[in-house]
């Protein structure tokens, strides 16, 4: 068993896509036996958007409540962290998010909005690890800061959901990086299948 930080944007953007893309690989260690936390900050001010209102501000009380009901309906409610613009500390407690990060086997960050704001808290981390969603766009914007000599976040791997970036196929750049193919996480577990009514439209 490993202990497992994964690392995305829900709280901050609590849309169904964002919501599962990240939630998928949460419940899905977790069915797997590994000892998994949730971890994410807002990073810049009005980071936190409210879908409810479509307004982007530092108030992430919206999220936190959505992604806390959807944790703890899964058994993971005291299994997150989200740190706000203004330095508090939501779900875990400071001491109990000290622990972890120096604790843990593997830091997953799932990319898309703010990756690499961790990645001074889990230098220790023995792995660590960029899954990307973006496949194209995060390579483009890599190897755009590499040649505007700026520093590029490094991981010990790269995934990306793209299966053609890094292969002759692809014309986008590698940002220098050596890509694996990965598709987007399913938990199967958790979803139910029913029959169909005979006569039920295709959906």
């Amino acid at each position: 068993m490993a202990r497992i930080i994964v690392a995305s944007c829900m709280v901050r953007c609590p849309l169904g896509g964002l919501l599962s893309y990240a939630f998928q690989f949460l419940k899905g260690f977790q069915l797997l036996g590994h000892d998994v936390f949730y971890l994410e900050k807002a990073n810049y001010e009005g980071a936190c958007y409210d879908p409810f209102s479509d307004k982007k501000d530092d108030d992430c009380s919206v999220g936190i409540g959505l992604v806390g009901d959807l944790l703890e309906t899964y058994g993971l409610e005291d299994r997150w962290a989200f740190i706000d613009y203004q330095g508090r500390c939501f779900g875990l407690s400071k001491q109990a998010l000290d622990e972890v990060l120096r604790t843990a086997d593997i830091f997953l960050d799932m990319g898309s909005i703010g990756s690499g704001i961790w990645l001074e808290e889990t230098e220790a981390v023995p792995v660590r690890v960029l899954y990307e969603g973006e496949p194209g766009y995060t390579q483009i914007r890599m190897d755009q800061r590499i040649q505007a000599g700026e520093n590029v976040d490094e991981y010990d791997y790269y995934y990306t959901v793209g299966s053609q970036i890094g292969t002759p196929a692809s014309s986008a750049p590698t940002g220098g990086q050596q890509w694996r193919h990965l598709w987007a996480v399913i938990a199967t577990d958790l979803f139910q299948v029913t029959p169909a009514p005979e006569n039920g439209p295709f959906t």
